[in-house]
C-alpha cells in the first residue's frame, strides 16, 4: 500500500509540474505590449459584455485571489493535522510504534507547509522582480 501511495504522489506531482510549466513558459514569452493588448482587450470585451471593468477585477487578481484561498485552506489543513497527529501522539500511551506514526505526521505536515510556503515565495518573488 506504502508503495501505492508514492507512485500516486510521484504521479501527481509530475503531472502538476507539467501541467503548471507549461502555463509558466507561456506567460514568459509574452512580451510587455502584448500583456497591454491582452488586457486592453479583456475590458473590451467585459464592457460589450456588461461586466465590471474595474481594474480589480482582472484575470490576474481573480486568479490571485484563488491562490491566496488555496493556500489559506492549506494552512487551515495543516493546522487540522497537527492537531489531528498531536492528539493521536497523547493517545498513544506509551507505545512506540503509535508515537512513531504520530510524530511521522507532525514531520509530513511540516514538510508539506514548508513546501506550499516556499513555492508561493519563490513565485512571487519571481513575479514581482521579473518584469524589473
Amino acid at each position: 500500500m506504502f508503495l501505492n501511495r508514492n507512485k500516486i504522489i510521484i504521479t501527481l506531482s509530475i503531472i502538476g509540474v507539467i501541467f503548471f510549466g507549461g502555463f509558466l513558459a507561456q506567460a514568459s514569452m509574452l512580451d510587455a505590449d502584448s500583456v497591454g493588448d491582452i488586457s486592453v482587450q479583456q475590458f473590451k470585451l467585459a464592457e460589450k459584455s456588461g461586466f465590471s471593468t474595474d481594474a480589480n477585477n482582472t484575470i490576474g487578481n481573480v486568479m490571485g485571489y484563488v491562490i491566496k484561498a488555496f493556500i489559506m485552506l492549506l494552512g487551515i489543513l495543516f493546522v487540522f493535522l497537527l492537531v489531528l497527529e498531536g492528539y493521536k501522539w497523547m493517545m498513544a500511551r506509551g507505545e512506540e510504534e503509535k508515537v512513531r506514526e504520530a510524530r511521522d505526521g507532525i514531520m509530513r505536515a511540516v514538510i508539506g507547509i514548508i513546501i506550499v510556503i516556499s513555492a508561493y515565495a519563490i513565485t512571487y518573488f519571481v513575479f514581482t522582480n521579473l518584469p524589473k
